[in-house]
């Protein structure tokens, strides 16, 4: 996803009582989708903990230490401040300064987010990590909230003050960063680099990241940060996680995301350059970058940056071990800053008023079954006996709750230009007895997520993501024009693009070439004539086959696609009315009561006139 060439991978957790999706990235495939295990594991954890037995006693009654760790101590704009008269139950820690025990909120260790917060409490999973070893996973995530303190930090200086840490990224030598630059840029994109741990004990990078050239979908800048006393390793962190938050945004899956997300992108890119004066290469160069020294824990580096921030101690407390070789610990600095709770100006939570179930209403006689779909179809495809519907966003499926039809079929969904659908409005349907099914596009890969949840798959692309031989999101992605014009495709999909290389007859050698061109194009731009003519460049003769040739080979997803049509009709009435229904987290809860009253007729493009699905 992204675009970018960099392994991102997203494991999901459809019951979550969090996030449903967790994202992972690295520079091979494996460490990516051990990255995404492992955070997937690390929220599972934090959202299953038990209340610990006692009665929920105020911070006060704890003793002078306690009262000043986590109330009236000196402590930096943003950083947490409780309420010393609020009962709240506590778990045990321990200071990493010295060992000592020390007592820390159970609200904020558990990140169930299906249960209403205390007022003066925001749980964030800031700190969260898992090692191999107990010290590994202390230095995960004690990096975390460091880093969280020094971009809260960069975020309020000058933008001159933000001038003086741009990195000047042709200065850094080392090879795979400069790789992993070159790539991001011959994909089009802009990076700008900021140093932000300078004159501290650790090397700490902000790092943003936009489209600069090419079919734009008017996406705003992302940005990754990374803190390691290793400034190699902080470097790679922040490029890394910036290219994640690309893929989010693109992916559209995650249960935080917002419209709001998603608009303004040009403005911002330009509010980015005028709040850092990056207009140009940086000035700081790589050789001014305090290295790690040699002879001392990462660790203690750390250590050393938070207590020489804020007198408080950083304290951690340790979650049950999911399996003998990963420890996953919870470290929280409450003298130093976390960038959420400056947006919010130090303000509690808002209070959630729990959302009645909207009530189970008796099918009218004249309801169809509802299909999103778009480019997947044939142009001009109607179907009779079906309400066809252009490719969904989130919050789609969730407005069918109200009137419930009888069965629902998900062809094709919108990504990169709005958040797309989520795994919870398709849970809430099946267990309300709707069928759900899902093929060729985002059904495909949504139906693939909840087979075992009772969406039902249909067609060849669902049963090669079930299986894993598909991977890949971006592999069902197309450009494609809006509803005005049929939603024509401009681009072809890579599945349709594999399965055509297989059917047309060309010679070995060069049938491998051009898999290799089409694997690695992104949706934006894959065209026929596009990878025949980089084909052409390679070999410096003119391929066996037209691009003519490879447009007459019948699409896979259009296959599927009206596989699904056929199926969603004899699907009604067969749906399971004891599938309980999803956890109603913060997020869910958001989307729900935000929800417009009537579905917009048309779906609305991006600047280019084209939307993805």
């Amino acid at each position: 996803m992204g675009g970018l060439g960099v392994p991102t991978f997203q494991a999901v957790r459809p019951w979550s009582r969090s996030l449903s999706v967790s994202q992972g990235k690295g520079l091979t495939v494996m460490a990516a989708a051990v990255s995404a295990l492992l955070e997937a594991v690390e929220l599972d954890s934090a959202e299953r903990l038990f209340p610990p037995s006692g009665s929920m006693i105020p911070l006060r009654t704890l003793g002078s230490d306690a009262l000043t760790m986590w109330s009236s101590g000196i402590r930096k704009p943003g950083a947490i401040a409780l309420d010393p008269e609020q009962p709240r139950l506590w778990v045990d820690g321990y200071n990493l300064a010295n060992g000592r025990n020390a007592p820390i909120p159970f609200d904020l260790v558990c990140l169930d987010a299906t249960k209403q917060p205390l007022p003066d409490v925001r749980p964030m999973s800031v700190g969260l990590a898992t090692g191999n070893t107990i010290e590994e996973a202390l230095t995960g995530a004690v990096a975390e909230v460091v880093e969280h303190d020094l971009v809260a930090m960069f975020d309020a200086l000058l933008p001159a003050q933000r001038r003086e840490m741009q990195l000047d990224t042709a200065s850094v030598i080392d090879p795979l960063i400069q790789t992993l630059l070159s790539r991001f840029a011959s994909k089009g994109f802009a990076v700008r680099v900021w140093s932000i741990g300078q004159g501290s004990s650790v090397a700490a990078f902000r790092c943003t990241l936009w489209r600069e050239r090419g079919r734009s979908s008017d996406m705003a800048p992302v940005a990754g940060s990374g803190c390691h006393s290793d400034r190699r390793v902080a470097l790679l962190r922040a490029l890394l996680e910036a290219a994640q938050a690309q893929a989010t945004l693109v992916a559209g899956a995650r249960d935080d995301l917002v419209q709001s997300d998603y608009l303004g992108g040009a403005g911002r890119q330009m509010a980015l350059v005028l709040d850092t004066l990056s207009f140009g290469p940086g000035q700081l160069a790589w050789a001014d970058v305090r290295d790690h020294p040699l002879g001392r824990s990462h660790l203690d580096a750390l250590l050393e940056y938070a207590s020489h921030c804020s007198a408080l101690p950083v304290i951690a407390a340790s979650h049950p071990q999911p399996h003998s070789a990963l420890h996953i610990v919870h470290a929280f600095a409450p003298g130093l800053r976390q960038v959420q709770r400056l947006v919010m100006n130090g303000a509690a939570e808002p209070a959630v008023r729990p959302l009645p179930q909207p009530a189970v209403r008796r099918r009218r006689a004249a309801l169809l079954p509802v299909v999103f779909a778009g480019p997947s179809l044939p142009p001009g495809f109607t179907a009779p006996g079906i309400d066809l519907r252009s490719p969904a966003v989130c919050g789609d499926l969730a407005m069918l709750l109200a009137d419930l039809p009888p069965a629902v079929g998900l062809i094709d969904g919108c990504f990169e230009v709005a958040p797309t659908v989520w795994h919870k409005e398709i849970l809430n349907l099946l267990a309300r007895g709707v069928p759900v099914l899902g093929g060729a596009s985002l059904g495909a890969i949504r139906a693939a997520e909840l087979a075992a949840a009772g969406m039902r798959g249909i067609g060849a692309i669902f049963v090669g993501y079930a299986s894993g031989s598909i991977r890949r999101d971006d592999a069902v992605m197309i450009d494609h024009a809006p509803v005005e014009l049929g939603y024509h495709s401009l681009t072809v999909a890579l599945v349709d693009a594999e399965a055509a290389l297989w059917q047309v007859a060309m010679p070995p050698l060069e049938r491998r070439a051009l898999q290799r061109i089409v694997r690695t194009a992104s949706y934006h731009e894959r065209t026929w004539h596009l990878c025949l003519r980089r084909l052409a460049e390679q070999t410096g003769r003119s391929p066996t086959v037209s691009a003519a040739t490879f447009g007459m080979v019948p699409s896979l997803k259009r296959k599927d696609a009206l596989g699904l049509i056929a199926a969603v009709s004899k699907a009604a009435g067969t749906g399971n009315f004891t599938l309980p229904r999803p956890p109603l987290t913060a997020d869910y809860l958001r989307m729900l009561t935000t929800l417009p009253q009537e579905p917009p007729l048309v779906r609305r493009t991006n600047a280019v006139g084209v939307s993805r699905a």
